[in-house]
């Protein structure tokens, strides 16, 4: 007979409930916790672990980990029970070459191997501060100056000077020169520059090559009296001839009032007026006697604040209507 519950089965009776609250298969990796040893720094500890890779495991265990840090095994080591880790962290200190400075993370001891570590060749005159043998220290600043030195040459023109020398085979009015030539200062200069930017310079050798040579003007002192017909004054008597600028003035171009007394009075004392004609005292000396064609016979008797090198300032008498235009003409010095 079947009853509510269940059905005959080969004689033996059948329970669906059973069948219906059967579990089904669980696969599960069940991995005890294993011991690690760890020493940080020469202080050791343990924990225990249930991850497969040593990486994890020191994550995990709150073991922090900076860029630099020294870990033996690596990370990748499978985790075995009473696995012995050794973790160095690194020292962060700020490291400055050649006036670029970054913040690193090192394991050297001292200076030096941290100049090791980071590839750092000094050259011959570098400065390190500190010294190479200085324990490196957490914070610490590390400067490596980069020094060079560079040998330039120099060149400096000196001026050559000019005198003045009497010729007596040369006439009154001519003369000879002999020019001079610059001379060469020269100079072998040493330049320090720290990180690029210069701090010294100093002159290790100096010479002069070659010395300037002095030149020399020769003048004239040769009288030699020519003659000279005029067309007016018949024949004169004269040492040398001159090109010179003329222009024409009278008294009321000074810059004395009528009311002075030395008004229309020259630098010699004459009386401005026709035959009297301002000079350069440099050029021709006062009181020389001049033949002007087309104005005549005059003295260098005045001088005038205008009147530099070879110019002639004619002299006028006051009212006198002047036909005199200005211009380049050729004087005679007379005798």
């Amino acid at each position: 007979m079947r009853d509510a519950r269940g059905s005959t089965r080969g004689g033996r009776p059948y329970d669906d409930s059973a069948t219906a609250w059967a579990p089904s298969t669980i696969n599960a990796d069940w991995r005890d916790a294993m011991p690690v040893i760890v020493h940080v720094n020469g202080l050791e500890a343990q924990f225990l672990t249930t991850r497969a890779a040593l990486g994890d495991a020191l994550r995990t265990a709150g073991v922090e980990l900076q860029e630099g840090d020294s870990v033996s095994p690596s990370l990748e080591t499978p985790v075995n029970p009473g696995l012995h880790v050794y973790v160095r962290h690194s020292t962060p200190i700020d490291l400055e070459v050649g006036g670029t400075a970054e913040q690193v993370r090192t394991l050297a001891g001292t200076v030096g191997d941290v100049l090791t570590e980071r590839g750092v060749v000094l050259g011959d005159e570098d400065r390190v501060e500190p010294t190479l043998s200085t324990p490196i220290e957490p914070g610490m600043q590390v400067t490596i100056v980069r020094v060079e030195r560079e040998i330039v040459a120099e060149q400096e023109t000196l001026d050559f000077s000019v005198e003045r020398q009497p010729d007596p085979d040369l006439e009154v009015g001519q003369q000879r020169i002999e020019p001079g030539q610059e001379g060469l200062r020269q100079r072998q200069v040493e330049i320090v520059r720290e990180n690029g930017n210069e701090v010294s310079r100093t002159v290790t050798q100096e010479w002069v090559d070659p010395e300037p040579q002095t030149g020399v003007v020769y003048y004239g002192t040769k009288k030699v009296i020519r003659d000279l017909d005029t067309p007016d004054l018949g024949e004169l008597h004269y040492s040398r001839t001159m090109s010179v600028y003329a222009t024409w003035y009278n008294a009321s171009h000074g810059d004395k009032p009528r009311s002075s007394p030395w008004y229309g009075i020259t630098a010699t004392g004459m009386r401005a007026g026709r035959g009297v004609v301002a000079v350069d005292p440099n050029v021709i000396p006062l009181y020389t006697r001049i033949y002007i064609p087309g104005y005549g016979v005059a003295v260098a008797g005045d001088v005038g604040g205008g009147v530099r090198g070879n110019h002639v300032d004619l002299g006028f008498d006051e009212g006198e209507v002047s036909p005199w235009r200005s211009g380049w003409i050729t004087i005679y010095i007379l005798e």
